[in-house]
C-alpha cells in the first residue's frame, strides 16, 4: 500500500511526540530516542532507525516499511516529515 502524509515531531523532556496526518486522519504516538533507534507507541507502533541524512526508516510489526523524510528543520527542533516510499511531501502549509 502506498500513501502520503505529513508527520510533525516535537520533543519535550526527551520524549518525541509524532502526529501523522494521513488521508484526513491524524495518528499520534510517542517514544524516546535510543542512539539511532526510535521506538514509538500510541495509535501505532513502529521501530524507526535514524539515518545519516536525518530520515527515519520505520518497520511496522506486520512487516511493512515506511520512510519519513525531513522537509523542515534538523533534530532538536520542530520536524516536518513526509510519508510514503521515500517521497517527501512538499506541503509547506
Amino acid at each position: 500500500m502506498r500513501y502520503r502524509g505529513r508527520a510533525t515531531i516535537r520533543e519535550s523532556d526527551g520524549i518525541l511526540a509524532i502526529a501523522s496526518a494521513i488521508g484526513g486522519r491524524t495518528y499520534v504516538c510517542q517514544g524516546r530516542l535510543d542512539g539511532a533507534k526510535l521506538n514509538v507507541y500510541g495509535d501505532f507502533e513502529v521501530e524507526y532507525s535514524v539515518e545519516a541524512d536525518g530520515s527515519l526508516v520505520g518497520a511496522w510489526g506486520n512487516g511493512g516499511l515506511e520512510t519519513l523524510t525531513p522537509i523542515e528543520k534538523p533534530i532538536g527542533t520542530k520536524l516536518g516529515y513526509g510519508h510514503a516510499d521515500d517521497d517527501p511531501v512538499g506541503d509547506d502549509s
